[in-house]
């Protein structure tokens, strides 16, 4: 792991300009949010912008999914993955609990947007407004803090690798699931996300052949 250090400990306009003269030139992708204290909303923006005219494909998550973010994000390489409170902060609703109800909201907010969502639940929703896949976990012991970042992380990586947003966030959903299923085999309900991190390797090795 290799740590920028910046000179403040919240996101500002000098941090962001900082960090954007540290970045390779030739990043791929970049998942932003976890973790994230901001300080300006406008220092967000200009990071997303800016990594978005350097075509950096892009997962946000957490402090990062406010709704001044979305006119940066119409039709560009992006998957945004908020759980529901994180989605209602973006789009202005919540998300029903009924499952046809959350599905067709979820459509609704891709296609007017133009971006992917992957909403996280016991069932993740991962829409790009014209297509649609579930992912049912039923892993009780995913709902600790941390499991979310995780996919994220995995969106990003696997974004690095392609252009199809939809299809990264319903692969990064079916990955992280996996590996959550078989942390909570081996350790039942106290998993962390560094236990779910480890066993990500295991789980995409059957993939290896294919990929």
């Amino acid at each position: 792991m290799i740590v920028i250090p910046l000179v403040d400990q919240k996101l500002t306009r000098g941090a962001v300009n900082k960090l954007l003269g540290a970045l390779p030139r030739k990043l791929d992708s970049a998942t932003i949010g976890m973790g994230l204290a901001i300080q300006e909303k406008n220092a967000l923006l200009h990071l997303v912008k800016s990594l978005l005219d350097r075509d950096v494909r892009l997962s946000l998550d957490a402090s990062a999914l406010i709704p001044e973010v979305l006119p940066l994000l119409a039709n560009k390489n992006v998957v945004v993955t908020p759980h529901a409170g994180e989605f209602k902060r973006l789009f202005g609703q919540a998300p029903p609990d009924s499952k046809n109800n959350r599905i067709k909201l979820v459509e609704e907010k891709a296609k007017e947007f133009g971006i992917t969502i992957l909403l996280k639940g016991a069932t993740d929703v991962i829409s790009n407004g014209t297509t649609t896949y579930l992912y049912t976990k039923k892993i009780p012991a995913m709902t600790v803090g941390g499991t979310g970042d995780v996919l994220s992380g995995l969106t990003a990586g696997l974004l690095s690798k392609n252009r199809k947003p939809l299809e990264s966030a319903a692969a990064a959903a079916f990955i992280n699931g996996l590996a959550g299923k078989a942390v909570q085999k081996k350790l039942g309900l106290h998993m962390t996300s560094m236990d779910l991190l480890t066993e990500i390797p295991s789980v995409m090795k059957p993939f290896d052949k294919i990929v």
